[in-house]
């Protein structure tokens, strides 16, 4: 699963325009191996959501030379949850992902149903740019329940809009 997501990487980040300055991201290893062993466990049955800074559009990493390390005591970097969906979905699953790019919070929720509609030796161009998101959409079209979930919870008022209200409120009474 993994070369196939860094070979869609490549294609995107080269296909558009080679002469553009490239991208740079970060891959999720530590968290890729703890969804494949949570996957094991649960007989390839996952429902994963989270909230934290990163990027959900491949397109945030366009320009980028290096990674955004920011240091507070320790350091974090922003989470690829982009990466983490095409994961999900080069595995059976699908990823839905919060639309708010101004925030400085991302969530995203990701699923896997219990089987693998792309087989691990899958050529590559079933994976492609395109087909990547309608892959995905076909997918999430099966679980309207969960979709409905994340568009009221996290699409109208999620955690993002919570804290910014809290931040106004807080503000207002100083």
């Amino acid at each position: 699963h993994l070369s196939r997501i860094l070979a869609w990487y490549k294609e995107k980040f080269t296909k558009d325009d080679p002469f553009e300055n490239g991208a740079s991201f970060l891959m999720p290893i530590g968290a890729l191996r703890s969804l494949r062993k949570m996957a094991h466990i649960s007989s390839g049955r996952v429902l994963v959501i989270s909230g934290d800074k990163g990027h959900n559009k491949p397109e945030s990493f366009r320009g980028l030379t290096s990674p955004q390390i920011v240091t507070h005591g320790s350091f974090s970097v922003m989470v690829n949850y982009h990466a983490l969906g095409a994961y999900f979905i080069s595995r059976g699953g699908f990823a839905l992902h919060s639309s708010q790019e101004e925030s400085s919070l991302a969530v995203s929720c990701f699923v896997l149903p219990g089987y693998n509609e792309v087989d691990n030796g899958a050529d590559f161009c079933c994976f492609a740019d395109s087909n990547l998101a309608k892959m995905n959409e076909e997918r999430k079209i099966k679980f309207p329940l969960i979709c409905q979930a994340f568009e009221e919870h996290v699409e109208h008022f999620g955690p993002n809009d919570f804290f910014v209200t809290q931040k106004s409120l807080m503000d207002e009474n100083v």
